[in-house]
């Protein structure tokens, strides 16, 4: 999973964010991402609703 990572170096953000299926997707652009299990990630609350988008720009094959 992947997520914005907190700001100045903090350990955990002020604000809740989203977890990833990959860094090289389009809402991570130009951020500093951090990655790890779900349990890792302190402050990312949810997956990204955003799935379809995301798997093609991962590049993983969808299969019906």
């Amino acid at each position: 999973m992947y997520w914005i990572a907190p700001e100045n170096g903090a350990a955990k953000s002020d604000t809740e964010h989203v977890f990833h299926l990959c860094a090289a997707v389009s809402p991570l652009k130009d951020k500093t991402v951090n990655s790890g299990s779900v349990t890792e990630a302190q402050n990312a609350i949810r997956i990204t609703k955003q799935i379809e988008m995301e798997q093609k720009q991962c590049g993983f094959t969808i299969t019906p």
